[in-house]
């Protein structure tokens, strides 16, 4: 009888473990976990559908999708097959939310890479709303030393620098860690326990943990784009529009080092960094249809009533112009490949839905000046790439 009983017992335990077995491997396929030393800008393997209003947002249709790579980063996984890899750094005009990830310029511009050389290339989206040159130094920092060989680094920045010195005031600080904390998802970093370092542990944290609730409301609760519309009346029903420029010194000291650190970060794993100039809408002869769509130059925390006092759109213009003077002027010093398309992109709805994001026009007009700035100035070196082996 006793030994009937431990024959059931240990039969119980082996399929009890088979079992964990089987539902570990399926939980590593459906959603792995987020490796300990590693960085991610958003979840992995993230497919979240938009369907923009082309009422608030001109120029672009649904649906979208804003899909992710295993490594957290918008566009196709890595593989051995890629002969030359770019990373794109930004914001949100980078990032194209709203956009289908074949939409945004980075896909596209890796499209026409690929067809231009007959090889594959990996363009990687690692744009994010909101993020800054702060942010921008994080993302540098960690994904050359995570991901392999990465052979040039894009960045195009600019318009989140200025509204943080110009939302901020007289309270701007050159530098807060919250700016460069944002850059990132999240860093895996399990419990020492064994259990917590299964996929089946990581599914149950989060399926608990409310720590990432902000940012999966960001990409699955707003795919209309209805908080644009919010925005915009904020901007109409300012109380004050502002049109002395402030005082930049400070801010645009900050740009440029910022933009300097990035260079050196990329330089010091042999990885040369191509700059963008930051392309708007903002001109002095907006129709009232376009400047009907602005709602950047805000004063105060953007989100909040509180923010009733706005730049007037001129002002905008001509900060946004030092703040693009400051990237060439860092090209020239640094004797860099720099992409001057904020003079190339119309300041009309052809090319944009509000401020400073394109539409499905000017994403495909972006990569098309990115494409032929490469293929005209970075060509040889692309060609040579494809010669040497991955590492």
């Amino acid at each position: 009888m006793r030994k009937r009983t431990l024959t059931n017992f240990a039969l119980a335990l082996t399929s009890s473990l088979l079992m964990l077995g089987l539902a570990e491997m399926l939980a590593r396929i459906v959603a792995p976990p987020l490796a300990p030393d590693r960085h991610y800008v958003w979840p992995p393997n993230l497919d979240t559908e938009f369907r923009p209003d082309p009422a608030i947002m001109p120029g672009v249709t649904g649906p979208g999708h804003f899909v992710t790579n295993n490594r957290g980063i918008r566009g196709d996984d890595l593989s051995d097959q890629q002969r030359f890899r770019i990373l794109a750094v930004g914001g949100s005009a980078t990032e194209g939310l709203y956009l289908d990830t074949h939409e945004a310029w980075p896909m596209l511009l890796q499209e026409k890479l690929g067809e231009w050389t007959g090889e594959d290339v990996w363009v990687g989206n690692t744009g994010k709303s909101g993020q800054t040159t702060y942010g921008h130094i994080e993302v540098v920092r960690h994904l050359l030393a995570e991901l392999p060989r990465i052979d040039m680094v894009l960045v195009l920045p600019g318009v989140n620098d200025l509204s943080l010195h110009l939302a901020s005031g007289r309270g701007y600080e050159p530098y807060d860690p919250i700016f460069a904390a944002g850059a990132f998802f999240a860093r895996s970093e399990p419990g020492n326990a064994l259990y917590q370092q299964t996929a089946i542990w990581s599914l149950i944290d989060k399926a608990f943990s409310q720590e990432d609730e902000p940012r999966r409301k960001r990409l699955g609760n707003d795919t209309t784009g209805l908080n644009f519309a919010s925005w915009r009346r904020w901007r109409a029903e300012a109380v004050e529009i502002v049109s002395e420029m402030p005082d930049l010194r400070m801010a645009l000291d900050a740009y440029e080092k910022n933009l300097h650190a990035i260079i050196d970060l990329a330089a010091a794993r042999s990885v040369p960094v191509v700059l963008m100039t930051q392309p708007t809408i903002w001109r002095q002869d907006l129709s009232p249809e376009e400047n009907a769509l602005l709602w950047f130059g805000w004063v105060g925390p953007r989100g909040e009533r509180e923010s009733v006092t706005f730049y007037h759109v001129d002002v905008l213009a001509s900060a946004m112009a030092l703040f693009n003077a400051r990237v060439l002027q860092v090209c020239r010093d640094r004797a860099l490949e720099c992409i001057d398309i904020e003079k190339d992109v119309p300041k009309t709805l052809a090319a944009f839905y509000d401020d400073v994001h394109l539409n499905e026009s000017g994403s495909r007009l972006v990569a098309e000046l990115v494409f032929l700035h490469l293929r005209d100035g970075a060509g040889s070196q692309m060609r040579r790439s494809q010669a040497v082996p991955l590492r």
